[in-house]
């Protein structure tokens, strides 16, 4: 029990002992230990190291920006990359993005493409139909150079007196020429003028403040400035100068932006780097005087106006027939049982193809009320049987009308009366009679039935026409008792004029004692719509 209690009381020194040493480094290192897991639990939290990095990394770029150009290298292919991805994903943001750029862009670039065409029509009759155009052709084809160039070479009514060549930014002036001397005294002078005036057009008149001023005339001489990212090409020029100059000063200016470039994005204020621009302003001028004779082009302004006259004439009638023709086409598409599948304008011909019911009316009809050539129209049809409700009360008439055509009713040797045997094809003639009546008032149609009285060759003429006029009566008297009216019936004798059988000489003579059928359908007056 004594060892027990020692024991216990060593335990409970131990502890005190413990405890006070606890409270000891407390109390010496305990805010330094909680810097310390503050500081680790920032570097172990992903966010809390991006929110201490978001706070210098901007100033950390910038100020490596300014050291040297390593940070834009190793960020380039990154930022590339990024950029192509997104376009990829989606291309609408790019253009979004660049559209206020490009539609400026495009919209100067077609004003300068209209101004120059309307330039370039005042020497269009001049330059197309003379002797000399053809020479200058024949010297460009022979000297390898476009016949802009050599007409801006010969075409020497004007002259680039002084050329200009400034710092687009700072309005500094980087190069000049001139051709003779006395016209602008003060080059310096003048880029800084030109650039006072270009802001102030840019100020004023500008909608988007990217308005630039391009030509100035002062007296007889005319300023044409050519803009570009970087340099500003001003160009005094005295006469009357060609559409081509433009476009010499537009080459040049793209010339001078490829060659120096980067010296003009670090230009400092020395122009000694730019010496060698001489070259580019040297071959903008151009021109000279020289006296040219004026030519009277009334026969060819005469030419011209019967040639335009003929074309406005010829266009006319393209026009005209081009409107009958679709008026043509809409009226075969509106008829029932025709279907257009094709149609084909030709500069001296039209051509259309599609189906067509052989009920239905014909193209041709058509054709003649448009006014349109016959000979000028080619048709190609291919029949086909319409679903139309019209059409196929037509072709049921047809096969009603076949049926009874066919139908004949024999008589006894020198007699009128119908036999016994006869009365059963009476009734279905009967039948056949007003299902027709039926149908062609269904379709506005009259229905008129022709009954003929035939007889053989034996025995003589005015005996075989009385008795073949006789059998015809009786059919026709018969049907009529039967409640068929006697306004659409006719009766005929034909008596043996109209033999069965006419190409055979040996066949039964009974054959031609017989009553016939031939139906005939009117156009009914008070249905004028109604198929014929």
């Amino acid at each position: 029990m004594p060892l027990i209690r020692h024991g216990l009381a060593d335990s409970l020194e131990a502890a005190e002992a413990e405890e006070r040493l606890r409270q000891l480094r407390a109390l010496l290192i305990g805010p330094e230990v909680e810097q310390i897991a503050a500081l680790q639990r920032r570097l172990d939290d992903p966010r809390l190291r991006s929110e201490d990095l978001s706070a210098s990394i901007a100033e950390a770029i910038a100020i490596r920006s300014r050291q040297d150009r390593k940070l834009q290298s190793a960020l380039q292919p990154l930022i590339e990359e990024a950029l192509r991805i997104s376009v990829a994903r989606d291309p609408a943001m790019l253009a979004t993005s660049l559209f206020p750029i490009i539609g400026e862009a495009v919209r100067k670039a077609v004003a300068h493409a209209l101004q120059g065409m309307f330039d370039s029509l005042n020497l269009v009759l001049d330059r197309g139909l003379s002797f000399e155009s053809w020479r200058w052709r024949l010297e460009a084809w022979r000297t390898g150079r476009s016949f802009g160039e050599v007409a801006l070479t010969h075409s020497l009514s004007y002259r680039v007196e002084q050329v200009f060549l400034i710092h687009r930014e700072t309005g500094l002036l980087l190069g000049h020429l001139a051709f003779t001397t006395g016209i602008l005294e003060n080059a310096d002078l003048v880029s800084g003028m030109l650039t006072a005036v270009q802001d102030f057009v840019r100020d004023s008149f500008g909608r988007m403040k990217t308005e630039d001023l391009e030509v100035m005339e002062v007296g007889e001489f005319k300023l044409w400035l050519q803009h570009g990212p970087l340099v500003l090409l001003a160009a005094v020029v005295s006469g009357q100068p060609p559409p081509e100059l433009r476009q010499v000063f537009e080459r040049e200016v793209e010339a001078i932006h490829r060659d120096f470039g980067p010296a003009l994005q670090a230009f400092d204020g020395d122009s000694s780097a730019f010496e060698a621009t001489h070259a580019n302003l040297q071959r903008c001028l151009l021109g000279g005087q020289r006296a040219r004779l004026r030519r009277s082009y009334k026969a060819v302004w005469t030419v011209a106006l019967l040639l335009l006259l003929a074309v406005a004439a010829l266009a006319a009638v393209r026009i005209r027939d081009n409107r009958r023709w679709t008026r043509y086409v809409d009226r075969l598409r509106s008829e029932p049982g025709i279907v257009v599948i094709g149609e084909q304008r030709h500069w001296l011909s039209y051509a259309v193809t599609g189906l067509r019911d052989p009920l239905a009316v014909d193209p041709r009809l058509l054709l003649a009320g448009s006014k349109l050539t016959e000979r000028r129209v080619v048709e190609r049809w291919e029949p086909y049987q319409s679903l139309d409700p019209k059409f196929e009360g037509m072709r049921k008439l047809d096969l009603e009308k076949a049926a009874l055509e066919r139908q004949v009713l024999h008589f006894d040797l020198n007699l009128a009366q119908l036999p016994m045997s006869q009365f059963n094809v009476l009734e279905t003639v009967e039948d056949e009679i007003t299902s027709l009546r039926q149908i062609a008032d269904a379709n506005g149609l009259q229905l008129r039935i022709e009954i003929f009285g035939h007889t053989d060759r034996t025995g003589k003429e005015d005996r075989n026409a009385q008795l073949s006029q006789a059998r015809a009566g009786t059919i026709s008297t018969a049907l009529i008792q039967r409640g068929i009216p006697s306004s659409m019936l006719t009766v005929s004798g034909v008596s043996d004029r109209s033999p069965q059988h006419a190409a055979i000489e040996t066949y039964p003579q009974e054959l031609d004692r017989r009553v016939t059928f031939k139906v005939v359908l009117l156009q009914n007056p008070s249905s004028p719509g109604a198929p014929r």
